[in-house]
């Protein structure tokens, strides 16, 4: 056997043994993306339209947002995880995905995690001072809450922007790649475009839904339950054309 046929084959017997938790991260992103998107959603911080009724709604809506806040963490780390997946996946077998790229992801990831938790956890702190003291209303109250919100440190949020602009390249990257490769249709392949694409140019409650599609589409081809088949290129190891719908097994 070949130098090259042994690498392909090692490569496929660790793609099989990361198979279930590659799909297992893809669900955990989709469960935990809805359950942000549900618990922030419940909260309803939108029909604030002042800073000091915002803080109050906030102090609130507080464990609403510890939940969401956790539901995130994790919905990152899971898209995280099944993007690396398909990323490694695409790599083996397109030599021209830099190394570079995962680890890319890994700090992307670290950077989102940490600048969210740590942004919603100092506006909850802000916010808790702003409730538990006086003024909270009228004209005083406004100008009280705008002096605490602008003590928030920006670098929690400095560090989110930049993990997300990371994290949208990722998928972007990935999903080319691995259309490209031929391990994704191009439907799936485009709907991670727009996943990317979403994170930085977000509309409502839109990307979130789209992105729980995607990491769906991603647990089953990952799991190999693909209504039809997967393409040729997961089982050869090599890059080959996703086939048309009626040539799928």
């Amino acid at each position: 056997m070949s130098e090259s046929h042994s690498a392909t084959a090692a490569s496929l017997q660790r793609e099989r043994r990361l198979a279930p938790l590659a799909a297992g991260a893809a669900v955990l992103g989709a469960v935990s993306t809805a359950g942000a998107l549900i618990a922030i959603v419940v909260a309803d911080l939108s029909r604030a339209e002042s800073d000091h009724l915002r803080l109050l709604n906030y102090h609130a809506a507080r464990t609403e947002i510890l939940v969401s806040t956790a539901f995130q963490a994790l919905a990152i780390v899971g898209l995280a995880g099944a993007v690396a997946y398909l990323l490694a996946a695409a790599a083996a077998r397109t030599p021209s995905v830099p190394r570079w790229a995962l680890w890319l992801l890994a700090l992307a990831t670290a950077l989102l995690v940490v600048g969210t938790v740590w942004r919603q956890l100092a506006v909850l702190d802000v916010a808790r001072d702003f409730a538990q003291g006086s003024p909270t209303r009228g004209a005083a109250g406004e100008r009280r809450a705008e002096e605490l919100i602008k003590g928030i440190s920006q670098l929690p949020l400095a560090l989110a922007l930049v993990g997300t602009l990371l994290t949208a390249a990722s998928i972007v990257f990935a999903s080319v790649t691995a259309m490209r490769a031929g391990l994704v249709s191009r439907f799936v392949g485009f709907v991670g475009v727009f996943v990317g694409a979403l994170h930085v140019i977000p509309l409502g409650g839109g990307p979130q839904i789209l992105q729980v599609f995607w990491l769906v589409a991603l647990a089953l081809l990952f799991a190999d339950r693909w209504p039809g088949g997967r393409g040729p290129a997961w089982a050869s190891g090599r890059a080959e054309p996703w086939p048309p719908p009626s040539t799928t097994r």
